[in-house]
Formats: structure tokens, C-alpha cells, sequence
């Protein structure tokens, strides 16, 4: 199931601007994984000859490890960004946020660690997005105390999306200055099936700046709204609502601005947009897997004798008809 549309009034639309660089991301991913996304996907890396068989090149597309070369670069950038622990410097909110540190997404991430992915999500993409969150606190509540925040720990969430997972935004002016005002994000979410099992279901969150009037004055206010992709046979997604809301902070105040932060390690002229800084490298270590699986094969049908018919070229129907020649790899030469 496509996980992505081109209908604008669909909630799964994607950007022409991400549609276009979705190859170059989908092949870093690939690469990242290893050998066997590379081999999933060799038919679109591993070039199929005219005149070759098809058992043929299924066995020569998968016949070669892939060196991840590109995940070996960009680990070893991570290393020397990360080599001296970064400094923070918490001004007011040390108080606060240093409990939080040790487990800054809510589940498990220490500080660190968090931020060494979140970079390592950006230098491989061009940027990366997190999303900062604030649960509300019981309906009915006048003053958040302690007690409250610590039984239904209310305290901000950080949510780390890649790059691929940003499909569509809007940039407006706001106040003089170019403002997103609404941003969809991928979410792969896993859900129970039966007594045992789970399932990946894929859902889109629709951040975005809504004008409500107050007091008689307007002012922007951030909401969010979850949808699930149905699974379905037909060509047109449809879509379940699997809830909506308002940023608040602890005090129940909205926000007037998205609750997110994009950190960009490309050039970028745009909100959202940027170059891939390490794209070089990963077309590099694709050609050097290309050549590699081309030598392996050649190497592996040398070990074998090929055997030639000595004789008159033959026409393929015995007749006056022209024979042609067959060149590509495992092709046999009738002369």
C-alpha cells in the first residue's frame, strides 16, 4: 500500500518537493539497513541486461554482500560531533528539565542519546524534526500540583521524526516572518492483533495553526489531529480518525506556534527544504556495490567451462532468414 499520495485533499499528500527527493532518501535508508534491504531492492539498483535471463539476474542481483560504507562515514561523523559530551546550559529551567533528561521521550531515551540519533537522523537526510509534547492534566483541574504531575506525569514529551516522514507542510507570513503553519508527519504505530500478535499500521498527524476568535481578537492556536490509513483493496485511502487536540503547556495556555524544531545540516533556502550533505558518498558506495556484484558473478561463471558450437550460423527458423547475435552476459555464440 502506497504510503504516500499526490491528491492535495488527501491526508497523506505528499510535496512535489518531497517526491522528488524521496529516491535519494529511500536509498540512504536502504543502505543503512544493509545487505538485505539492498538485495529486497536490487532490482532497482542492479541493472537487468536485454538480453539476459531473468533466473540469471536473479541469481547475479543478490550474489554480493553490501559494504555500508556510508554508514561507516556517517558513524564516524557522529563520533567526532559527539566526541566531548555537548554542553547544556539550562538557564531557568535546570530545575526542571534535568529530571526529565534521563528519560527526555518518555520512553527510556536518555538525553544523549536522544540527540546523537536526532543528529545522526539530520546529517543523513538534510534535516530532521522534533516535536515536543505536553500531556493534559485531568479534566477538572484548577492547579497542577507535584502530586498531579507526578501520578499522571505530566511533563514534556520529545518525538523524533526523520525526514521521510515529513511529507507535506505550508509556509505562511506571519507577523513579517515565514512561518510553518501546518506540517503532516508519518507514523508508524504498532497495534495489537489477536491474543499475541501485532501489526504496523501507518497513521498521519496534522499539525497546524487554526484562528480562533477570543475576547474579540484573533489569535493563531496549534492543534494536532491523528488519522489511520485504512487497509483496503481500491485505489482511493481511506482514512479512521484516531483523535485531535490542542498544545497546552502545564497550565493549560495554547500555543500561538508549532511545537517544533528542525535542525538542518544541509543548504537550505527554504523552511523544510535542503540538500543532503552526505548524497555523494551513498552514490559512491552504491557504485562500488554495482561494480562489486558485476565481479562476483563474472568471477563465479569463470569457474565454469562454457561450451561453444563450432559450425554454420544458424537461422533461429532453419531458413534464409537473417540469425542475429545474442551479447550479454551467459550468452551462448552459435558459429
Amino acid at each position: 500500500m502506497k504510503l504516500y499520495s499526490t491528491d492535495p485533499n488527501l491526508p497523506n499528500f505528499a510535496r512535489p518537493e518531497y517526491v522528488a527527493r524521496e529516491p535519494d532518501l529511500v536509498l540512504i535508508e536502504d543502505e543503512m539497513i544493509g545487505t538485505r534491504a539492498m538485495h529486497a531492492r536490487s532490482q532497482t539498483y542492479i541493472r537487468k541486461w536485454t538480453a539476459e535471463k531473468t533466473p540469471n539476474y536473479n541469481i547475479r542481483r543478490v550474489c554480493e554482500t553490501f559494504f555500508e560504507g556510508f554508514g561507516r562515514t556517517l558513524s564516524a561523523a557522529i563520533g567526532m560531533l559527539f566526541a566531548k559530551s555537548p554542553a547544556i546550559e539550562w538557564n531557568q529551567s535546570e530545575e526542571l528539565m534535568t529530571a526529565h533528561w534521563d528519560n527526555i521521550d518518555g520512553a527510556g531515551t536518555n538525553g544523549p542519546v536522544f540527540i546523537k540519533r536526532f543528529s545522526s537522523s539530520a546529517l543523513r537526510a538534510g534535516l530532521s524534526v522534533i516535536v515536543v509534547d505536553h500531556p493534559s492534566p485531568p479534566d477538572g483541574t484548577q492547579v497542577v500540583t507535584a502530586d498531579i504531575e507526578a501520578a499522571f506525569n505530566l511533563r514534556p514529551m520529545w518525538r523524533r521524526y526523520d525526514r521521510l516522514h515529513c511529507i507535506n507542510w505550508l509556509v505562511e507570513n506571519v507577523d513579517n516572518v515565514a512561518t510553518i503553519t501546518q506540517v503532516t508527519l508519518v507514523e508508524p504505530s504498532t497495534v495489537r492483533v489477536g491474543d499475541f500478535g501485532t501489526k504496523t499500521v501507518i497513521r498521519y498527524r496534522d499539525l497546524r495553526l487554526v484562528s480562533e476568535q477570543e475576547d474579540g481578537t484573533t489569535k493563531r492556536v496549534a492543534t494536532w489531529r491523528l488519522r489511520q490509513l485504512n487497509e483496503q483493496a481500491g485505489t482511493t485511502p481511506t482514512f479512521s480518525d484516531v483523535g485531535t487536540g490542542v498544545f497546552k503547556n502545564r497550565n493549560g495556555e495554547t500555543r500561538s506556534t508549532l511545537p517544533i524544531a528542525i535542525a538542518y545540516t544541509g543548504d537550505s533556502d527554504a523552511p523544510m527544504e535542503g540538500t543532503i550533505p552526505l548524497l555523494g558518498v551513498a552514490w559512491a558506495n552504491l557504485a562500488h556495490w554495482q561494480l562489486s556484484t558485476s565481479l562476483r558473478f563474472n568471477s563465479e561463471v569463470a569457474g565454469f567451462a562454457q561450451p561453444v558450437v563450432k559450425g554454420a550460423l544458424m537461422s533461429p527458423d532453419g531458413g534464409a532468414t537473417p540469425a542475429s547475435l545474442g551479447v550479454g552476459p551467459l550468452v551462448s555464440v552459435q558459429v
